[in-house]
């Protein structure tokens, strides 16, 4: 991301939010649902990645070898967003009944939420 070498926030967002309008594409095309979910697992977590990275990067002086604690941070996001993200799944195939344009809206605000609670 291009924000985050810049050092930038709204960088970051915008980056993450064309990544998220690429997942939304995807939806309306009629993507499978689990490839939606897949996708917006990454996005959450490239922008979780991202505002870490540059919130590092301006509170430690340039050049601080920051790269362990991106490492230990991503890896602690990933299992958050792959555990909701397998409870998505889940409710996706418990309750599914054959209506995927209501599975993309629970898939897509289920990640809007997430970003949201990342974000406190």
């Amino acid at each position: 991301m291009l924000g985050v070498f810049q050092g930038s926030d709204r960088g970051v967002f915008a980056g993450s939010a064309l990544l998220f309008g690429g997942l939304v594409l995807g939806g309306v095309q009629g993507a499978r649902p689990p490839a939606l979910l897949l996708a917006a697992v990454g996005v959450a977590i490239a922008y979780d990645a991202g505002q870490y990275a540059v919130t590092l990067g301006t509170q430690l002086r340039a050049g601080a070898p920051t790269h362990r604690a991106e490492l230990v941070h991503v890896g602690a996001t990933a299992t958050v967003v792959t555990a909701t993200a397998g409870v998505g799944a889940l409710v996706f195939r418990v309750g599914a009944g054959g209506q995927p344009s209501t599975a993309l809206v629970a898939l897509l605000l289920a990640t809007v939420l997430f970003v949201w609670a990342l974000l406190r």
